[in-house]
């Protein structure tokens, strides 16, 4: 999996469970750009890849994750494979292992914040 510096996403390797995000299985023997409309316009700036998943954070902390999901390893909601989603809407960032995926959220500002 790479990031170019312009945002694009390339990913290559076994394509099982949707993986590298070109929404099939197919094998990529070579680097191929994961397509721009799934990340909803956004620029990525980071990534990261586990066994069988992946995850991108674009600007503003929208986090879009694909491939295996069968223990919601990405995330809530039913499993999903193929082509990235859009997951969680604001994130700090957090790496993605073997079989799981870890995410720190920005915490959100107090409702009613104290008074001095």
């Amino acid at each position: 999996m790479a990031l170019s510096k312009s945002g694009h996403v390339y990913t290559w390797g076994k394509g099982k469970h949707g993986r590298l995000g070109h929404d099939d299985a197919a094998n990529q023997l070579s680097p191929a750009r994961v397509a721009p409309h799934a990340f909803l316009g956004r620029r990525v700036c980071c990534i990261s890849a586990g066994g069988q998943h992946s995850a991108a954070v674009a600007a503003g902390g929208a986090v879009f994750t694909w491939g295996l999901n069968d223990n919601s390893q990405l995330g809530p909601g039913e499993p999903r494979s193929g082509a990235p989603w859009l997951n969680v809407r604001r994130l700090l960032g957090g790496p993605c292992g073997g079989d799981t995926a870890g995410m720190v959220r920005r915490p959100r500002p107090p409702n009613n914040p104290p008074t001095q």
